[in-house]
């Protein structure tokens, strides 16, 4: 996408130039759109002598850029929209394990403060559901 948002700016930013200098200094070449420093050089292109149908291109290319542009942000849009959806899925849905987490930790701890203050007769019964009561909160909890 920043291939062709470049592509779409130099486009954009070419078109008006008024002229292209090259300049040469030793053995080494450079491009420039001011005047060589030491008068040496040639002027590669002026802005006035560009064709209507150069120009047209350009502009085709520009408007196609765009809409390309224009579609890859709104996928991205959507891609972003649908992350931002699981997210919230993920969050809502951790936050509800935490809270059935907290009760079958509170029922556990109940259920063992029932078997330790039970009588004889009802110990065995009290006993079975603090361990049931454990089991579940294991289950459930991975703890």
């Amino acid at each position: 996408m920043s291939k062709l948002l470049v592509l779409t700016l130099l486009c954009a930013v070419s078109l008006p130039a008024s002229a292209i200098y090259k300049c040469t200094s030793g053995t080494q070449i450079t491009y420039s759109d001011t005047a060589c420093i030491n008068g040496s050089g040639s002027t590669l292109q002026t802005g006035d002598t560009l064709s209507a149908e150069t120009a047209q291109d350009a502009r085709q290319r520009l408007t196609a850029d765009k809409a390309e542009l224009n579609r890859l942000r709104n996928g991205r849009k959507k891609e972003e929209a649908s992350e931002e959806r699981a997210h919230e899925k993920y969050a809502r849905t951790a936050t509800a394990k935490r809270k059935r987490c907290v009760a079958l930790e509170q029922r556990q701890r109940w259920a063992r403060e029932d078997a330790a203050t039970a009588g004889k007769k009802a110990m065995a019964k009290a006993h079975s559901k603090a361990q049931r009561a454990a089991e579940k909160y294991a289950l459930e909890c991975g703890k």
